[in-house]
């Protein structure tokens, strides 16, 4: 293990070198893979977990270890062991021929005590410093990288699209134009509005002015009029019935002024009565009336304006341009109803990454500690960001059925969300990677003996 064993006195060639090298790594990664195999087995299946028989399996299998490897401890401490014990891996001594024996011990005796000792030396100055030098305490997990915000911009109205002035990937800002719909049906009855408004209020100016002047003088010259020729008519009337007592004049004659006279009077009360209807022709109720509808005409103005204003569909936020240009293409001359999706927007100079972590590292995560992320698309690029919000409740990982039978056993994962800068927007969304959570700095022993502890004190607690 530290190099005590004996060299070869025979020089290989090297061919045969690379044949032993080969050879060595096609079993070195046959024996890891069935080693991981048999371990993701062992994990997935629950055989390591309380109430399996699995601290029985655990001790047999480390009984069997020590009893093959004995010679091997016996001879790291300096102690030899029984050269006919089959029950060892010794190779290399198995392999000397009995002439070949005492030099190849005597090659040991001459190095084997300095080696120890500079091993010894070595390991423990190794192991002071990892258990007593503070060490960042990182917990890694996969993420998945979001938008921070995603704006949805939707068409406020409906109406058919005109023009779209946007691509995907353009950064616009909060404001900017996306795309126009058409306003030809708004203008015009926004026009007819309009004129509508402007008779309102010519009318309301004439009711609250009151009659015309002009009529009103014509009425009260037929009133005077009509006065005048009802007082000739009685001065006429007054004189004939004189000359009728006096009989001067015929019957007829009296009649006839009679008529002229009551004539003459109706006359005069008509023209009055056209005068009293010309004066009181305007009535509170008619100026009432004139004003609502000036009212009525200003907010459907108001409203075709608004209207107006809604056929430029912008951007909510400011970020990228996040919907496929074919789509965008497609857009113009299309008929879309109030609250269709035009385009997406995302925000991309700070993006959202969540982590899946595991149950058994979540109690060292706090909020506001750093974050260093690494995607697949940019594996020269490292990322940094905060830790923002932790999960409240632990799922089921990602891909796994949920258990029924056996959800305590179930391997659970809490979802962590944190904030990434992102001011060259290289992250896109969907991008995966790993990420790191910086959890402070801790001894090297206390790192140590972290996942010993929890074991201990969490699968092993179960087993009794």
């Amino acid at each position: 293990m530290f190099g005590s064993a004996g060299r070869t006195d025979e020089d290989l060639s090297p061919r045969e070198r690379r044949i032993y090298l080969v050879y060595g790594l096609a079993a070195l990664a046959g024996s890891l893979s069935l080693l991981g195999y048999v371990g993701y087995l062992a994990s997935a299946s629950g055989y390591l977990a309380a109430g399996r028989g699995s601290a029985l399996a655990v001790l047999l299998s480390a009984c069997i270890v020590v009893m093959k490897v004995r010679r091997r401890f016996r001879r790291l401490f300096g102690r030899s062991s029984a050269p006919s014990d089959p029950g060892d891996f010794d190779d290399s001594e198995g392999a000397q021929t009995p002439g070949s024996s005492e030099p190849a011990a005597v090659g040991r005796t001459d190095g084997s005590p300095w080696r120890r000792r500079l091993a010894w030396t070595a390991l423990t100055a190794t192991g002071a410093l990892l258990l007593l030098v503070p060490r960042e305490l990182r917990i890694p997990g996969a993420v998945d990288v979001l938008p921070s915000r995603n704006a949805d911009v939707r068409s406020a109205v409906e109406g058919i699209i005109d023009k779209v002035y946007v691509d995907e990937g353009d950064r616009v800002r909060a404001g900017d134009v996306i795309a126009r719909l058409s306003a030809k049906d708004t203008l015009a009855e926004l026009g007819k509005t309009k004129a509508d408004l402007r008779e309102a209020r010519a009318k309301l100016a004439m009711l609250e002015a009151g009659p015309n002047p002009g009529d009103v003088e014509v009425a009260k010259a037929a009133v005077s009029r009509a006065a005048d020729q009802l007082r000739y008519a009685q001065s006429r009337l007054a004189r004939f019935r004189s000359l009728f007592a006096d009989g001067l004049v015929a019957r007829a004659e009296l009649e006839d002024k009679e008529e002229s006279t009551t004539s003459a009077a109706n006359d005069l009360a008509e023209a009055k009565r056209k005068l009293s209807a010309l004066l009181s022709s305007i009535r509170p109720e008619q100026i009432e009336e004139a004003k609502a509808q000036i009212q009525r005409l200003q907010t459907q103005r108001r409203y075709l304006e608004e209207q107006l204003r809604l056929l430029t569909v912008v951007s909510p936020v400011t970020g990228v341009v996040a919907t496929p240009s074919r789509q965008l293409k497609e857009l113009a001359g299309q008929l879309v109803r109030k609250g269709d999706l035009v385009a997406k927007v995302y925000e991309m100079d700070t993006v959202t990454a969540q982590l899946v972590i595991s149950e058994k590292d979540i109690a060292d995560i706090r909020v506001g500690q750093g974050v260093a992320l690494k995607v697949r698309a940019y594996p020269d690029e490292t990322f940094h960001g905060t830790v923002t919000a932790i999960a409240t409740s632990a799922e089921g990982a990602v891909g796994e059925p949920q258990a029924t039978g056996h959800a305590a056993g179930a391997d659970k994962m809490v979802q962590v969300t944190t904030e990434i800068d992102n001011p060259s927007h290289l992250l896109k969304p969907e991008m995966t990677g790993q990420a790191k959570v910086f959890c402070g700095r801790r001894p090297g022993l206390d790192l140590f003996m972290r996942r010993l502890a929890r074991m201990f004190k969490v699968e092993f607690w179960g087993w009794w």
